[in-house]
């Protein structure tokens, strides 16, 4: 604000409470800037904070109900009560529509309009290119080419087949020298695992030598047979285990369940009952302790404002005196030295006498005036005091009036409390003595799982031990058979040319490459006639696609058709409920806010493609609110239509908000408003909030009145005062 001084920010913080829940929130405001920090608490606690976009969304998804239909619907904006009245003809239905949000479909409804149109382009522009396509001459290139191909393909095979008979004496030769070269390298590779098997031999010796050392006095069968025997315990301590500890957690939760129970019985309840009560006790005490009286009270009020009446009295009495005594003074002063009254002669000095008489009566009158009236202003406190300590004592009065129902209250409570306390007690108890005996269950599991694992581990060893045994027998039948092969081996390749296998080997590579180079020019003709005959086949095959494109673009412009009288009608039949919800939520309101007689119902309707609000006279004769409504007439139905809004749009809420509505209205449509909104209104709306410079409607308000005024001569701060109701 800039007067009466200039401030750069606002702080605003709104409190209220919704579906048993409190609310508050907060928006910081700094000039130049707008709205700089926001918050909402539920309960006290921030559930989102500062960013005003996320606390905007919260708030809609707490009332359920967006900005847009708050500012429609609940809201009614200065002189716009009759909002729906304003709206020129033919124009309402969009308006209305946009509230409802059935604009969305009109647009969808375009949207598709625009979609249909561009689809058709593109069948315009799929059809130039068929007909650009020379079909018929295509077909005659493409079996040219294939005959062609056929061709060329026969005596390809036929290289090929040459080729593989190159390739095959080829890989004949190749696989004796590969043979010869193997046979030496498999004979390098034996004497290498010949010498490895002797080393593992030696290895395994000396392994199987310190396992007998460690087993002396072990036997396999015992161990054996120990085994299976704590295999068999552990499974039934187990499954005891498992079943005990079902048990032990089914009393837990029991437990906790009761307890928190209890707990939160003592907390939300006992704790709460128990504080009231001793306030109320304590009050209740102190009023017999200081034997309080409300009629005790009012009697020394009384008292004390007759004694204030008294002190006023005289100070009044007073006033007069000092009054007259100054006259006195005047006419003393005005006289000559003859007494106006008796023809006296008056010297200076008598005159000097009297005058000082009466001043001094003055200056003692003047005494008696401060006197009295410190002892007034005394009474005046003392008789505020009084009111307050009545006000105090009435709320006392009233806040113990209830303390039989608490005492009640809180027995009930603590009845209950005892006997949740007993039952998790019991279960406490239960779970004390069950706890000991998982817990020994428990360790001998332990135990025996711990000796498990010992004979596990010997037995593991034996294992090892006769696994070793075989595999050394293993390796000497080994060793025994790489000497046999060494010796097969080097029988195999006496005798062998090398030398001549590699010439015949170069021979039979130079034929191979000849052929090869053929097939390969082949190879690359094959391949451009390949890829002519696949452009043509594109050609042909692009030719059915645009063709199937058309076919299929006919049938989505088709269900896009039908799609789009769809949304036109989903926008009548919206509409139609709508008119319907609103009319007989209408109905069932006019009748609480219009009390005369000559009317009896109200619609809204459609007429000439927009909306119309009608009033009805007598059965099946309407008349249109506008142009043959009065004003009061028009108000109520104005006020029926936007609380049919409210109710119908926004039923969760039931508020309304009327800024300033009496403006154009006459004295008879302003009083008709507010005997509607002090005697029907609250049996329809939770909330109304009424924003006015109209006083005539200072006794509409049944709720909380205030009265905001500022000095704006003296550029004076606004001031909020509470009118008494």
């Amino acid at each position: 604000m800039n007067k009466p001084i200039e401030k750069v920010n606002s702080e605003i913080e709104i409190y209220f409470h919704l579906n048993g829940k409190n609310y508050s929130i907060k928006r910081i405001i700094e000039k130049g800037k707008g709205t700089t920090y926001s918050e909402i608490k539920e309960e006290g606690k921030i559930i989102e904070s500062p960013n005003t976009s996320k606390v905007n969304d919260v708030v809609e998804s707490i009332l359920k109900i967006n900005y847009e239909l708050f500012s429609k619907v609940i809201y009614s904006e200065q002189n716009s009560l009759d909002y729906f009245l304003t709206i020129p003809r033919g124009q309402r239905m969009k308006k209305i529509d946009d509230i409802l949000t059935i604009d969305k479909f009109e647009k969808a409804r375009l949207n598709i309009m625009s979609v249909i149109k561009k689809i058709s382009d593109k069948k315009n522009i799929k059809q130039i290119v068929i007909e650009k396509l020379n079909i018929e001459e295509s077909k005659k290139t493409l079996e040219t080419f294939k005959n062609i191909i056929i061709n060329m393909s026969k005596e390809k095979e036929y290289l090929e087949v040459e080729l593989n008979k190159q390739s095959q004496k080829k890989h004949l030769i190749e696989k004796e020298i590969g043979n010869s070269r193997k046979i030496k390298e498999e004979l390098k590779n034996l004497e290498a695992d010949e010498k490895k098997t002797l080393a593992l031999i030696e290895e395994i010796h000396i392994s199987i030598k310190e396992i007998e050392d460690s087993m002396k006095g072990e036997n396999k069968i015992e161990i054996d047979k120990n085994l299976r025997e704590l295999f068999r315990n552990l499974d039934e301590m187990s499954k005891l285990f498992k079943k005990e500890s079902e048990n032990y957690n089914k009393l837990l939760i029991n437990y906790e369940k009761t307890k928190t129970e209890a707990e939160i019985l003592k907390r939300e309840k006992l704790d709460k009952l128990n504080a009231e009560l001793e306030r109320k006790i304590d009050i209740n005490r102190f009023i017999d302790t200081k034997k309080l009286s409300p009629d005790k009270l009012e009697e020394k009020i009384e008292k004390k404002k007759k004694k204030i009446e008294i002190y006023e009295a005289s100070m009044e009495l007073i006033k007069i005196k000092i009054k007259n005594s100054k006259e006195i003074i005047d006419n003393i002063n005005e006289i000559q030295n003859k007494c106006p009254l008796c023809n006296s002669k008056i010297t200076k000095e008598k005159k000097l006498i009297l005058i000082n008489k009466n001043k001094f009566d003055i200056k003692k009158l003047e005494e008696v005036f401060i006197k009295d009236m410190g002892k007034n202003k005394i009474s005046k406190d003392e008789l505020k005091e009084l009111q307050n300590q009545l006000e105090k004592l009435s709320e006392m009065v009233e806040f113990i009036k209830n303390i039989d129902d608490i005492k009640s209250e809180l027995n009930n409570n603590k009845n209950i409390y005892a006997i949740l306390k007993e039952q998790y007690q019991k279960f406490e108890k239960e779970l004390n003595e069950l706890k000991p005996k998982n817990e020994l269950l428990e360790k001998n599991i332990l135990e025996n799982t711990e000796r498990k694992i010992i004979l596990e581990k010997i037995y593991s060893r034996m294992n090892e031990y006769e696994l070793k045994k075989e595999k050394i027998q293993k390796l000497f039948t080994q060793k025994k058979q790489i000497e046999f092969n060494t010796s097969k081996l080097k029988e195999s390749i006496l005798g062998k040319d090398d030398i001549k296998l590699e010439i015949n080997w170069k021979e039979i590579i130079e034929n191979e490459k000849n052929i090869e180079a053929k097939i390969i020019s082949m190879k690359q003709i094959l391949s451009d006639k390949k890829s002519r005959i696949n452009e043509l086949e594109i050609s042909l095959s692009k030719y059915d696609k645009e063709l199937n494109d058309i076919n299929k673009i006919d049938e989505i412009i088709k269900q896009l058709n039908i799609f789009e009288k769809s949304l036109e009608e989903t926008q009548i039949q919206l509409r139609k409920e709508f008119i319907t919800s609103i009319n007989y939520t209408m109905n069932e309101i006019w009748p609480k806010l219009y009390s005369y007689k000559d009317f009896i119902g109200i619609r809204i309707t459609i007429e000439k493609g927009d909306y119309i609000l009608q009033l009805q006279e007598r059965p099946n004769k309407w008349v249109n609110v506008e142009g043959f409504a009065s004003g009061g007439e028009r108000t109520i139905s104005s006020l029926t239509l936007r609380i049919s809004f409210a109710l119908v749009l926004a039923p969760q809420l039931k508020w309304l908000i009327l800024d300033e509505p009496t403006v154009n209205m006459d004295t008879k449509a302003v009083e008709d408003l507010g005997t509607t909104l002090s005697e029907h209104i609250g049996n329809l709306i939770d909330q109304t909030f009424l924003i006015t410079h109209d006083e005539k409607l200072e006794k509409a308000v049944t709720g909380y009145a205030y009265k905001l005024t500022r000095d704006k001569i003296n550029h004076g701060s606004t001031e909020i005062l509470q009118i008494d109701k």
